[in-house]
């Protein structure tokens, strides 16, 4: 015994959800693709992150990790929060300030975070 189609006829390329029968249900999920920049953020992120774990002398080394990886996940979200990426990456400048190198490491991810989100 054949099973019925319910309407349902596809003839070429289905580009969305379908369902057909008894309870069936069809779910589509749009998710915009991620912006290609997030993910130059996050790797300038992740060389920063390694040059605190190797920085010699920074006392608050641990509250700077934090930091990085409080700065990471943010940009990773959809909708991020200006604000918050704002502050903490002026707390983390102020937190790397004892090696020269890492604060204007710091600045310039900071222009490419500005650049992606605009201004506030």
């Amino acid at each position: 015994m054949s099973q019925p189609n319910y309407g349902v006829i596809v003839g070429g390329n289905l580009t969305g959800a379908a369902a057909a029968g008894d309870h069936a249900q069809a779910v589509q999920y749009n998710i915009a693709p991620a912006d290609p920049r997030v993910d130059g953020i996050v790797a300038e992120l992740a060389k920063i992150r390694e040059a605190i774990g190797a920085a010699g002398d920074l006392p608050e080394r641990a509250k700077a990790l934090r930091d990085v990886d409080a700065l990471t996940a943010e940009v990773r979200q959809a909708d991020p929060d200006h604000d918050a990426l704002s502050a903490t990456f002026a707390r983390l400048v102020n937190r790397v300030k004892p090696v020269a190198d890492l604060a204007p490491a710091v600045y310039q991810v900071w222009a490419l975070v500005e650049k992606l989100l605009g201004s506030p």
